[in-house]
């Protein structure tokens, strides 16, 4: 989808004050958030598992079925 330059200059300025801000309080508040740090990452865990594990269920689906081994002996050369 295309964005037109008004919105995509919208989109720009939003997330540049958002940078803006982000910093202004980490800056304020560095000890607060680092104290946030360990339960951050207790809840990244069960969120990157299940979207991991919902992306390997997809290409499984789409992946074909493993080849089976030949059952049949080769054949010594006759000369």
């Amino acid at each position: 989808m295309s964005l037109s330059f008004t919105s995509r200059a919208l989109a720009y300025a939003a997330l540049s004050a958002g940078v803006v801000l982000a910093f202004f309080v980490l800056r304020e508040h560095w000890a607060h958030a680092l104290g946030l740090a360990p339960y951050l990452l207790l809840l990244a865990c069960p969120l990157m598992h299940f979207f991991h594990h919902g992306h390997r269920r997809a290409e499984l689906a789409e992946a074909p079925p493993p080849s089976r081994l030949s059952t049949q002996v080769d054949q010594p050369f006759e000369d």
